[in-house]
């Protein structure tokens, strides 16, 4: 008889004899699914009689994203061929949660210049603009994302100016999630303002 091919370390096999780590895996992430219909219940509030179109929310979850589980949030999402418009929300298991602005085709002709004029709220706080390279990259710890803060006014307008495809992110720690909608409010309502949605309160800086 053969020996066997597929060797288990003893960590994996201890790991497989306890069911209660996954289980309490499971509890994590209903819990962050619960949180995410909080998010997009405060912003469904916020885009409640405006003419931005929206669609629905739409939560979705999946087991590997480089590997790893993830529950992400699209409102208001509209994706087509030609233009994006849409805040994601992500939860990635062991990494952070992010929230990013995504535009691309018209969205970008109509915001590009409101994100412009926030540049100095964007560089005082831990926010990301993506090269417009992949832009279904969601790792901000990629070199395609770069820190605000890292870039004069000047280039940052030029990079804003020369995309085709805007993202704009922040991340924080995932102990953040106990704050529930406070954690992401300030952050949800500059990006409905760069939408053009001013159903908001007045700029502020994301809570670190």
């Amino acid at each position: 008889m053969n020996p066997a091919k597929v060797n288990f370390s003893a960590d994996e096999m201890e790991l497989a004899r306890n069911s209660h780590w996954l289980l309490t895996k499971n509890t994590i992430i209903d819990k962050v699914y619960s949180l995410f219909g909080e998010y997009s219940a405060y912003l469904q509030d916020k885009l409640l009689d405006t003419s931005l179109e929206t669609g629905s929310p739409k939560i979705s979850r999946g087991e590997k994203y480089k590997g790893l589980p993830y529950v992400m949030l699209d409102y208001p999402r509209l994706f087509s061929h030609n233009e994006v418009c849409a805040i994601r929300t992500m939860f990635w298991w062991g990494k952070y949660l992010s929230v990013t602005l995504h535009l691309k085709g018209a969205a970008v002709t109509r915001c590009r210049e409101r994100i412009a004029d926030r540049y100095t709220l964007l560089a005082a706080s831990p926010f990301f603009v993506a090269r417009d390279e992949d832009e279904w990259n969601h790792d901000l710890q990629t070199e395609q994302f770069i820190p605000v803060s890292n870039l004069h006014q000047a280039g940052f307008s030029e990079l804003l100016k020369q995309s085709k495809v805007i993202r704009i992110s922040l991340r924080m720690g995932l102990d953040r999630m106990n704050e529930g909608v406070l954690a992401v409010s300030h952050t949800f309502d500059l990006m409905l303002k760069i939408l053009g949605v001013e159903k908001t309160a007045t700029d502020q800086l994301p809570s670190r």
